[in-house]
């Protein structure tokens, strides 16, 4: 029987139909949501929760799952713990419920790819759920509902595998989320329990060896084990530990005998040093968790072959290690000539820190690692792609079975030649659209590691260094002494630098340097984690404490300016002062050569700046020891950031825009203040000098800038910073002087910053108005 012309027609067209919607959806998920990750990085997360609501891929019903876990994270990051742990919640729930499959979905993945059906979750990703539900309620001051979360890891684990039949995962327990138990039954004053929580975490490093994972058992888990033991009374434990972990005992004083009656110490016993004395356990404490980059993201690896004895049979590196698949083919399969099994893998995502240090009393204490998402997914993806190789012959056959139908019309309609493409070009197109699923939980971290800290009473501040490629980093967390356990969450998903100064756009502007606007980007910064680092404080199951940074000299009082002056004849004032509106709205290109000096949290470091500006092109360059490194550059097709070896890197959207925000020109800047609607305060004094101080406020950082401007002379004298931001305050003092003429503008060489944890000095050496920049340094 002949089949109409019009099904053959249907079926023949669908071949190319289908490559086009092959060709057109080969993104993985995290070129999907590329603009999100690149939120996370900058650690913008009101942007990345506005780019999640509409992103329409995490929109559609099959990546509910994913919707939830990534908003909760992002509601987690900006302190909104209630709000993520609804969201967590409803992720929970999806799970426990079992997420469904549709018949249209699973026809889809069927003949398509498995993407088109809902996403479940991989294992390891269900119960970190928990984990973060537990620090949710701990912020929330709810440390019961903390423990339940946290206990539920394990409990999961186990639920999960005994209902797999065979291939079962080798991840069934979780050794990080014992501690975790540990660490909050601490917090409550549980010390048995919290005895029972770190054995079982020893217990689970000890079965391989001493490592979960490829993870360490760390240090501190052993002081952890040795302290509450001996907070029990457990004697022979205590020294069975101390035995298995080659510890030696606590040094224990001497009794003090009185000499002998008539009789002085001998020589002997003079020269004998006294024993040290134990230091006594402190009444305060803090965990430390730092949680370091961004998880593994999943690729794809598409691996074609022919079959052959009734297996199909593929390999891939994974890494440096060599994977193999073999997939039996079903009975009376033709799998024709071209053949496509897509299988996801891990790609790990390299962290910008390689380890980070805690400074404790002058010494270093390393954060030592808890747990690595790396290795766990690895194993979790393998072992589940075993439990399904049955699905990746279903796939396959689908698809073999539909281009063998495809076939068999043309051919007998068309003749055999005609079928032999047309099943060709099905084959192809099943091929094209054959496809992993790459859909993973992005907004993880790739390490959680974790620092126990002692307390004084006040404010204690911490210094920490985090190691990456181009030295090290520093940043200041302020912990306010409570009896107890305390438990701190700080992350960076990106690189964080928090100083108060930014040298290079410092530089891209005279009045904008001068103004102090180049802080208020670095103040969004430090204050809002823009460059993805942050740190919530987790107080023994009460309401939380916030960190504190920076903090800096404050505004004093301000008396009433005379009658006629205003913001407007202030600026033009200054203007004036300057050279005059002609000669400064003159000024095309700025040429400026600078060496910077700064003290951060005790260290001391001297770089030399260059900036060359031209219009809206811009040209900066840091270097230190004579080496460089960073080099930016913004022109009319973009904003980059410069290597060493001369490539060129684009900046993501938001960093460009902070860039372009600060290339204004030099009359530009000067108005500033008057475009921003500033008031005047009045007058106050500045570096012993009556001026006239200028605020307003910088929408985009919530940042509060004052200008300082010589009631005698007009010219601006200084500048201070002070912004309100995840629980922070940062206050910063910008001091200008040795102002010298350059071209007829007068301009200062001097400019010194001030605050809490940081000073710094940068001394112009050479500065050149409308000379020595060319428009060919900008290509």
């Amino acid at each position: 029987m002949k089949a109409p012309k019009n099904i053959i027609a249907t079926s023949v067209k669908a071949v190319p139909v289908l490559l086009l919607i092959a060709l057109q959806s080969c993104g993985t998920y995290n070129s999907k949501t590329s603009e999100i990750e690149n939120d996370l990085l900058n650690g913008n997360f009101d942007n990345a929760i506005v780019n999640i609501d509409k992103n329409k891929f995490l929109k559609k019903d099959r990546n509910k799952l994913l919707y939830l876990l990534e908003k909760g994270k992002l509601e987690h990051l900006k302190g909104n713990y209630e709000a993520s742990n609804n969201l967590l919640e409803q992720a929970y729930i999806m799970i426990d419920d079992k997420i469904k499959t549709n018949v249209g979905q699973a026809i889809a993945g069927k003949f398509t790819n498995p993407m088109a059906e809902p996403y479940k979750g991989e294992d390891f990703e269900k119960v970190t759920i928990h984990y973060y539900k537990a620090l949710n309620y701990f912020q929330l001051g709810m440390p019961d509902e903390a423990l339940v979360e946290a206990k539920r890891i394990n409990i999961k684990l186990l639920e999960f595998n005994e209902k797999y039949s065979e291939n079962k995962n080798k991840y069934t327990e979780d050794a990080f989320s014992q501690i975790l138990q540990g660490i909050l039954y601490e917090s409550t004053g549980d010390i048995n329990n919290a005895f029972i929580a770190y054995r079982n975490a020893e217990g689970i490093f000890s079965k391989d060896g001493g490592r979960f994972f490829g993870v360490a058992m760390p240090e501190q888990l052993k002081q952890d084990l040795l302290r509450t033991s001996k907070q029990l009374g457990f004697i022979q434990e205590h020294n069975d530990y101390r035995k298995k972990f080659g510890i030696d005992p606590d040094p224990v004083a001497s009794k003090k005998e009185a000499p002998k009656k008539g009789k002085g110490k001998s020589k002997k016993e003079e020269e004998k040093p006294a024993p040290e004395p134990v230091a006594p356990m402190p009444t305060g404490e803090a965990v430390v968790f730092w949680e370091n980059g961004l998880s593994p993201a999943k690729d794809q690896i598409v691996i074609t072959a022919s079959g052959g004895s009734g297996i199909f049979y593929g390999s891939y590196m994974d890494g440096d290690q060599m994977e193999e698949i073999l997939i039996p083919i079903p009975v009376g399969t033709d799998i024709g000539s071209i053949n496509a099994i897509a299988i996801p893998k891990y790609r790990k995502r390299e962290n910008y820190y390689t380890k980070a240090a805690i400074v404790v009393n002058d010494k270093e204490q390393q954060f030592e690692l808890g747990q690595d998402f790396y290795p766990i997914a690895k194993q979790c993806l393998k072992d589940r792609m075993l439990r399904e190789t049955i699905n990746l012959v279903l796939r396959f056959a689908t698809k073999k079975a539909g281009s063998a139908f495809l076939g068999a019309l043309a051919e007998q309609a068309l003749g055999s030649t005609a079928g032999d493409i047309t099943k060709l070009g099905a084959d192809a197109a099943g091929a094209a659209t054959e496809k992993a699923d790459t859909r993973n939980w992005q907004s993880l971290p790739a390490t959680i590691s974790y620092a126990r800290v002692p307390l004084k009473e006040g404010d204690n501040k911490f210094i920490l260094r985090k190691y990456g490629p181009q030295g090290i980093d520093t940043d200041t967390l302020t912990i306010p002494y409570r009896r107890g356990l305390q438990i701190v969450n700080y992350f960076d998903l990106g690189r964080t630098q928090i100083v108060p100064v930014n040298n290079a756009q410092a530089l891209s502007g005279m009045v904008n340097t001068l103004s102090g606007g180049n802080l208020q980007n670095q103040s969004s910064s430090a204050g809002n984690s823009s460059n993805g680092a942050s740190a919530t404080l987790l107080i023994g199951g009460t309401a939380p404490a916030k960190t504190n940074v920076s903090q800096a000299a404050a505004t004093t009082s301000c008396k009433p300016a005379p009658a006629g002056v205003t913001v407007q004849t202030v600026v033009e004032k200054y203007i004036a002062a300057m050279g005059g509106a002609e000669k400064v709205q003159g000024i095309k290109t700025q040429y400026m050569r600078a060496t910077s000096k700064a003290t951060f949290n005790g260290q001391t470091s001297t770089s030399e700046i260059l900036v060359k500006n031209s219009g809206s092109n811009s040209y900066s360059n840091v270097s230190m020891d004579g080496k460089s490194i960073m080099t930016t550059l913004i022109n009319n097709e973009g904003a980059f950031t410069i290597n060493e070896k001369g490539k060129r890197k684009k900046m993501d959207k938001a960093t460009a825009e902070a860039y372009r925000s600060s290339n204004r020109s030099i009359y530009d800047s000067c108005m500033f203040p008057v475009d921003k609607g500033a008031k005047l305060d009045g007058i106050t004094t500045f570096d012993n000098e009556d001026v006239y101080s200028i605020s307003f406020v910088i929408p985009e950082s919530n940042a509060t800038m004052t200008y300082y401007y010589s009631v005698k002379n007009g010219l601006i004298l200084g500048s201070s910073m002070t912004v309100n931001a995840a629980g922070m305050t940062i206050r910063s003092a910008n001091h200008f002087s040795d102002y010298r003429d350059v071209n007829g503008v007068l301009f200062p060489f001097k400019m010194t910053t001030v605050s809490d944890n940081m000073a710094s000095e940068m001394v112009y050496n050479e500065v050149k108005f409308n000379e020595g920049v060319s428009d060919v340094e900008f290509q």
